[in-house]
Formats: C-alpha cells, structure tokens, sequence
C-alpha cells in the first residue's frame, strides 16, 4: 500500500515481484478491497483513475509516445489523438498490444528509439514517457505524408515560436533520420 502511495496510486505485478512481495498478496489485497484491479498486473488504490496514456505506459513500459500523440502532449498540436501513437525498439515482441484499441505500434531500430526519450505529465497527471520536442518533430517531418498535413504545419509553427527549443539538438535528431534537408527547408521559411 505505501508502495502504491508513493507512485500515483498505482502498483503493478511487476513492481512487487522487484521488491520481493510474492504477487498473490496483490489479488487478495484487490479482493479485500484494498486495491482495484485495472487489467492483468495493473493494480490502483481505490479512487484512483488511470487516464489511456497511463495506462499503455503501465500495460508496456517500453512504449514511448510519438508523433501525433507526442504532438498533443507537448502541446504542438490541439488535436486529442484518435490513436494513441507508440515507438517501441524493432526486435520487441508486441503481440500483447495488438489488442489495445486505438494504438499504433512503430518500430525502430535501438539507436533511434534511444534517441530523445524524456518523460511527461500525462492529462491525469501520470508520468509517461515521449520523445522529446525536437526528435517528435523529426518523426512528423519524417512520416508527413502518413499524417494530417494540418497537424504537421500548425505542429511547425508551434515549435518555431517556442522561446525553448534545442535547434543544435533538432539538426542532430534530423542527422540521424536523414531528413536534415526537409527540417532546413522548413525551418528556413519558419524562423
């Protein structure tokens, strides 16, 4: 319990199996009442209320979210995602999240799914991780025609006028994903 009160109200098979509490006390502790059982392993304190970005955080903690669903937790884009939008590393095994409504898995390769990874207070107040601002906008440009064109420019714009914004770190991020041309293009005309 002080466990689950020190991280949000929120305790996971995983959490107690770390600091040694066998996981059955986490079943009979939801079925005195003590816990709520949100979905397999995920566990809360009563009146606790996990909001979607928390709870795919929780159901898989190497997900990092991108693109649209990074935009909007960044504030670049006033758009709630329709889809939630993941970036996991290219040899995890994500069958378990095909059933996940309105989730979109990306993968990539371990150097560029390392690349930018920072984390962020979810709507709730949850911490999940997102990539940063600079590499999200790098996924954008790079993905732009599998995007809304409008969420891409106002997502721009956004980011030109944010009084702190890394371009020394965006031009790395655009190195890495070989878009540095596209980002100077447009950044040309922005700033």
């Amino acid at each position: 319990m002080e466990f689950a009160s020190e991280h949000n109200g929120v305790i996971t098979s995983r959490d107690v199996t770390h600091i040694g509490i066998p996981r059955v006390y986490l079943t009979r502790m939801a079925q005195s009442g003590e816990l709520k059982r949100v979905q397999s392993g995920i566990y809360v304190l009563p009146g606790t209320t996990l909001d979607e970005f928390a709870e795919i955080h929780y159901r898989c903690p190497k997900a990092v979210y991108s693109h649209g669903t990074a935009l909007f937790l960044h504030d670049l884009s006033d758009r709630t995602p329709l889809k939630y939008t993941v970036t996991l590393p290219s040899s995890y095994n994500a069958t378990h999240l095909l059933s996940v409504e309105n989730l979109e898995i990306k993968k990539s390769i371990p150097v560029i799914y390392a690349a930018g990874i920072t984390t962020i207070a979810s709507p709730n107040g949850f911490i999940v991780p997102v990539y940063n601002m600079e590499k999200t906008i790098c996924d954008v440009v790079r993905n732009k025609d599998n995007m809304d064109y409008q969420v891409v420019t106002d997502a721009l714009k956004l980011f030109s006028k944010r009084p702190v914004k890394n371009l020394t770190r965006l031009m790395q991020y655009a190195k890495l994903l070989r878009i540095e041309s596209a980002i100077r293009t447009y950044f040309e005309v922005l700033l």
